[in-house]
């Protein structure tokens, strides 16, 4: 369910306040290596609260946006693992458990301005604070004592995937010649920074910052885009799946999804 409250000051001033729940349905581990208290999942749940404007000021040459949210992620579905003891792979010892809880509220800005009448320049920024509040995994306690070893608790860590800063930068300028023909000179810089690849937040893929390049032209209705994407040759992976024995607490190389290197070309269009 999601309730919406809006209030227009103006045409130009929008104020909107929401709240939604969802919920990710539970399921069934059907691994032959998992105990009878183990088969069943529950379904893990969200309570979202959001508040916002949107606004348009200098006679609609700029246009703000902000948005400020808190998602209250609870009864959270976790990947677990069984002890040697229930027999098989590490792999085939893996269950789904409802043991992680997370808190995450942020901020994104967006604003559009408009330079120049043929000039205009789009950023975005967004601050995430995504933690886990809760991830406690007791399906290993009584192995990891036996070793020595601490429980295994992510409680504090980083969210994967999921950056604290986020900022894009995006300046477009348009040339017209007569009515027919237009060029487009267009800039998108992105800066993202660490993200991790698992809870445990062992490794990570670094902050990294892409540029995307093009260049447009129009004539009635053919069109020659030029474009470079990934300007800088950035070498980070993308994607990343890592095998953590928890058991003996190891950590292996990942397998990494490679990062999309620099690429150029150019695109012909026709609208018909």
């Amino acid at each position: 369910p999601r309730v919406i409250a809006k209030y227009e000051a103006n045409r130009n001033h929008q104020f909107y306040a929401s709240f939604a729940r969802g919920e990710k349905e539970g399921g069934f581990n059907t691994g032959l290596n998992v105990f009878a208290n183990q088969r069943a999942f529950t379904p893990e749940k969200t309570n979202t609260f959001e508040i916002g404007s949107k606004n348009d000021f200098l006679d609609h040459k700029l246009r703000l946006n902000v948005d400020i949210y808190y998602t209250d992620w609870y009864n959270q579905q976790a990947a677990c693992q069984n002890p040697v003891s229930a027999g098989g792979s590490s792999t085939n010892r893996t269950y789904t458990c409802n043991v992680a809880a997370s808190k995450i509220y942020g901020l994104e800005v967006n604003a559009d301005i408009r330079m120049l009448d043929d000039l205009t320049v789009s950023t975005s920024f967004a601050y995430t604070h995504a933690r886990y509040t809760s991830f406690l995994d007791a399906s290993l306690a009584q192995t990891l004592v036996l070793a020595g070893l601490p429980p295994i608790d992510f409680n504090g860590k980083h969210l994967p995937y999921v950056p604290d800063i986020k900022f894009i930068f995006s300046p477009r300028y348009t040339m017209h010649f007569g009515n027919e023909l237009t060029i487009e000179a267009r800039a998108d810089a992105q800066y993202q920074s660490t993200t991790y690849v698992r809870a445990d937040n062992f490794q990570n893929f670094g902050e990294k910052t892409l540029v995307d390049l093009r260049l447009t032209g129009r004539y009635e209705r053919a069109s020659l885009q030029l474009f470079v994407n990934y300007v800088f040759d950035n070498d980070r992976p993308v994607a990343g799946v890592r095998f953590f024995d928890s058991t003996n607490y190891s950590v292996s190389s990942p397998l990494v999804q490679g990062a999309d290197r620099r690429e150029f070309g150019a695109t012909l269009g026709y609208r018909f």
